[in-house]
């Protein structure tokens, strides 16, 4: 299997923009991991080095902020995006200071969400 072919997802419910998203990276080549919480990312990053990790972050929410601090930590050098249902400047700004790779709105759809995955999987693999 190749550096850069999973892409870990955090956070999403399973409708109808996840499906369409799931859907857009599988038809690209992408293995999807699920996780249910943060605190699985530091066991699954060094079996499944990830092309990129995508995280729902609702209602500024601060679970972008603890995955960026895990990976962060652990020293992996490993695209994390940010998806949130409404953008905000002032959470765009901190979260990217904060080393996300990139940050979306769910109403961006899934081509562009999935087009991100592609372009940090290939400066990843770079």
């Amino acid at each position: 299997m190749e550096l850069s072919s999973h892409v870990i997802t955090m956070g999403f419910d399973r409708g109808e923009v996840l499906a369409r998203m799931l859907a857009a990276f599988t038809d690209h080549g992408f293995q999807i991991v699920e996780v249910a919480a943060a605190s699985e990312l530091p066991a699954l990053l060094p079996e499944k080095t990830p092309a990129a990790i995508l995280v729902y972050n609702p209602s500024r929410t601060s679970e972008a902020r603890h995955v960026l601090r895990i990976v962060g930590d652990t020293g992996w050098r490993t695209p994390v995006i940010v998806v949130v249902d409404q953008g905000e400047f002032e959470q765009y700004y901190e979260l990217m200071c904060e080393g996300a790779y990139d940050y979306f709105e769910l109403a961006d759809g899934p081509e562009v969400i999935e087009r991100a995955v592609r372009g940090a999987s290939h400066s990843r693999a770079a």
